[in-house]
Parts: C-alpha cells; sequence; structure tokens
C-alpha cells in the first residue's frame, strides 16, 4: 500500500482481513497433497495454480466500478493472493517434501461416498432453486450514509437527531432555463417543486421564496399583494437588490441556471433515486427547463447503487474468464461449466438469504458475490483436478468422484471452516460494512463446501457422462 500510495480506508482494510485465511487454506491444501502423495508430483503446482487465478479473478472482477476505495481493494486483493499463492509453492510445498510422512496420518479422510449420492445432489439442487427463487426478487440495493456506524455512535445520533429537524441530507438541484429574468419560469418551476413536495418528505429553499417576498413589499395596493414579480421588467429590478455574491450562490445568471436546495429526510439510495426520478419526470413536462443534479449526496447514492450493478457485471465477467481457463487447463467444456455452475449456486445463495431476512444490499454485501465466487472456487479446483487424476488411471468416472469426495473431504471442510473462522472476526467489529460481508460470505462459503460435496459430484457423474477426457 505504501509504496503504490494507497491509503487506509474501510474497503482496503477488509482486504486484510481476507489474505490471512485464504492463505492458511492454501497451505492446509498443500498439506493434504503431501500427505496422499509424499514424493510430490506437477498436481499440486497445477491445483494451487487454479485455486489462486479463480480467486485473483475474483478480486479482480470487483475492479469494474468508478468506485476509488473498491478499485483499490481489488488490487490489494489480487497482489495479496499473489503473493501467498507464490509463497505456498516456493516454500510451503517443497518444505513439505522434505518432511516424512511416516510419522503423519497418511488416511485422515474415511470414505464419504454417501454424500456424492445422486439424491442427495438433486435435492440439494431442487432446495437451492426454490431457495434462491423466493429470495433474489426480494433483493434491493440500499446504501445509507451512516448505516455502518452502530446506533450508539455518536456522529449517528447526531444525524438522526438534527435530521428529525433540518433535513437528514442536503441535495443541490440545478434547473437551466432559457432566461432568468422570465417570470413563467420560475413559477413553473415553483408549480412543479410544489407537486412533488406532497409526496416526498422533503423541503425545496430557492430563490423564489425571497423574490415573492420582495414582490409582496413593493407591490402592496387596493388590489393586495403581488406574490411574484409579473413582468421581466420587475423580477431585474428585484434581482438588482442582491448583492452580486450572494446572489450568484443562488442565481447564475451567465449560464441562465437557478438552484434548488433540498432538504431530504432520506437517509438510503433506494429512497432518493425515487425522489430524484420524479422529479426529473415532473421537469420534463416543462418546455425549456433542464434539471441536475450535482453535488456529494446524489454522487454518493449513485455510485452505491453502481457499486451493486457493477459488482453483477464483475460476476459474469469473472464466471467467463474462469469457464475459458478451466476450458483451456481440462481440455472439457462440460467440466469447466460443472465448476461454474456448481460455484454460481452457493454465491446466489449467499445473496438470497439477504433477501429472504429482509436486509439491503449495501457496499460490505454488494462486493461479497465476485470476491466469493474467486473463493469458493479453490476447494472445486482441488477436487477437480483430482476426478482428473483418477480417471487417467483408469477409474470410471462415477467411481472417480466418489473417490475424490473420500480423498478430498478432510481438506475440503477444514479449509472452509479455517476461512469461515477468519471472517468471523469481522463480526467484532463496529462497522456494519464489515460484518455484512462477513456475514454473506460465511453463508456462501457454507453453501459452496456442499455445493462441492454434493452437487458437483452430481454434475460430474450424471450430467456429463465423459467429462474429463484422456
Amino acid at each position: 500500500m505504501g509504496i503504490v500510495g494507497l491509503t487506509l480506508t474501510p474497503a482496503t482494510t477488509l482486504v486484510l482481513f481476507l489474505l490471512i485465511p485464504l492463505s492458511s487454506a492454501f497451505c492446509i491444501h498443500a498439506m493434504a497433497y503431501h500427505l496422499r502423495d509424499p514424493s510430490g508430483s506437477n498436481l499440486a503446482t497445477q491445483g494451487f495454480a487454479v485455486a489462486a487465478f479463480t480467486t485473483i479473478v475474483g478480486f479482480a472482477s470487483t475492479g469494474f466500478t468508478d468506485a476509488g476505495d473498491v478499485r483499490n481493494m481489488a488490487l490489494m486483493g489480487v497482489v495479496g493472493i499473489l503473493a501467498a499463492a507464490i509463497g505456498v509453492l516456493l516454500f510451503v510445498v517443497p518444505g513439505l517434501a522434505r518432511v516424512s510422512a511416516k510419522g503423519l496420518a497418511t488416511k485422515l479422510i474415511y470414505p464419504i461416498r454417501l454424500l456424492s449420492k445422486p439424491a442427495y445432489g438433486v435435492i440439494f439442487l431442487t432446495l437451492a432453486l426454490i431457495f434462491l427463487l423466493t429470495g433474489l426478487p426480494r433483493l434491493q440495493i440500499n446504501y445509507e450514509p451512516t448505516s455502518y456506524l452502530p446506533d450508539s455512535h455518536p456522529a449517528r445520533i447526531d444525524f438522526e437527531r438534527v435530521g428529525m429537524q433540518f433535513g437528514k441530507l442536503a441535495v443541490p438541484a440545478v434547473f437551466k432555463v432559457e432566461s432568468v429574468y422570465d417570470p413563467g419560469a420560475w413559477r413553473e418551476i415553483q408549480e412543479s417543486l410544489e407537486a412533488i413536495l406532497q409526496n416526498h418528505d422533503a423541503r425545496a429553499l430557492w430563490f423564489f421564496d425571497y423574490l415573492s417576498e420582495f414582490s409582496k413589499a413593493f407591490t402592496l395596493s387596493d388590489r393586495g399583494y403581488e406574490h411574484f414579480p409579473a413582468s421581466e421588467q420587475a423580477l431585474y429590478q428585484y434581482l438588482q437588490f442582491v448583492e452580486p455574491d450572494d446572489l450568484e450562490l443562488f442565481v447564475n445568471l451567465d449560464d441562465h441556471e437557478i438552484l434548488v436546495l433540498f432538504q431530504v429526510k432520506y437517509e438510503g439510495s433506494r429512497q432518493y433515486k425515487i425522489f430524484e426520478k420524479d422529479l426529473r419526470a415532473s421537469v420534463d413536462s416543462l418546455e425549456g427547463v433542464e434539471v441536475s443534479f450535482p453535488g456529494r449526496v446524489s454522487a454518493f447514492f449513485h455510485a452505491g447503487h453502481k457499486v451493486g450493478t457493477d459488482t453483477l457485471i464483475g460476476l459474469l465477467v469473472c464466471a467467463f474468464v474462469v469457464f475459458a481457463y478451466l476450458y483451456l487447463l481440462l481440455k472439457s467444456a462440460a467440466i469447466a461449466a460443472a465448476g461454474v455452475l456448481t460455484n454460481v449456486v452457493p454465491v446466489a445463495l449467499g445473496l438470497a438469504v439477504l433477501g429472504h431476512i429482509g436486509a439491503d444490499i449495501d457496499l460490505g454485501s454488494a462486493i461479497v458475490a465476485a470476491i466469493a465466487f474467486g473463493i469458493v472456487l479453490d476447494d472445486s479446483a482441488h477436487l477437480m483436478f483430482r476426478v482428473r487424476e483418477l480417471v487417467r488411471a483408469g477409474f470410471d468416472p462415477a467411481t472417480a468422484v466418489s473417490r475424490s469426495v473420500s480423498d478430498l473431504f478432510m481438506p475440503i471442510v477444514t479449509t472452509t471452516v479455517v476461512v469461515v473462522a477468519g471472517f468471523s472476526l469481522l463480526f467484532l467489529s463496529d462497522i456494519r460494512t464489515f460484518t455484512d460481508f462477513g456475514f454473506v460470505i460465511s453463508i456462501t462459503l457454507v453453501g459452496a463446501l456442499v455445493s462441492d460435496l454434493v452437487l458437483l459430484p452430481f454434475v460430474i457423474r450424471y450430467l456429463y457422462r465423459d467429462p474429463l477426457g484422456s
């Protein structure tokens, strides 16, 4: 971080929690390879190459966004996983080759062939689809400026207290008109705002109110008051009463722009986007008036929503890259598709859980999908290479699957427990972004464990008769 000038932010700090358990998982699989084959083989190198590559792709795919913190997080994850994989291959694997396996348990794993029976694969896939179809439609993206803070945090208490009276967020909107001296344009904007504010919890502060007061003060007669200048000449005269430095905060005479400052009580991007959409629709009906929303609040909410959509795009890119990589290594589109499919399911399950419990997707949970996809593929990669090794040794695919599940049951379970335990440290944080990330990725990893032991063998064994070739 120091060399490339990255700053320490919640997003980049999160990577530090991820690298430790992931590096431990690499070491556990290295030990499992050594116990099965103390002499060593290039299978370990291939398995780690795939595991490292898929995890790197998972981190890299989170960089498909304009959010600087998330892109820095992606960069740190790529560099960190690459360093961990190189460290395991250069130091751990050669070091294990010098260690005698006599004192170690050479058969830690008992046959777990029951898990690879087709009935369990069908049951798991059916239940997963039901869960996905009922949970994913309920998902909603919603980013809040203080939601990551605990309820007892002083900053959040002040935010809520002041927000109840003055509004929680100040949202500037710039209306571009053909002439700022046209009273009709001001009245049209005011009518549009009145219609919007009837349906939204907000209020508008702009120069219209001051001009109305001017008009009342200068037009007192038997006929009553004028609530707004009736002519361009009168409007021009009223604007001359205001000091230029004060006026330019609300009206840009040169660019024909009028500023309206909205005080909104929304604290989430979902409500704000509805408000902005309704206001744009109302202004579109006005002739010669355009509206734009500059400022940090609008940028924050739009960036937050974009992180969610960009993450889904990143997940698709990640899946395509991993499929191509597995196809090149395994020379089989069937097994590559099986690996991608059986790992997309647990990632989707993690997001579906949010839908079922009514939790919104925020920054922490949004970036989980692509990262988790790369992480959960690690165990699948080792399993697929073990199946290929047994098929090439003369076993039929069904037997190869059963033996692979038996051989890799303990390392896969152990790595899942270690990684989940590592991520569980995030629950100790007061930052909701961290706890959301830890919760979703833990659910995803547990689902991936079941998918690897039940669904992947089912797909390889029954949907693809000869998936691995010779």
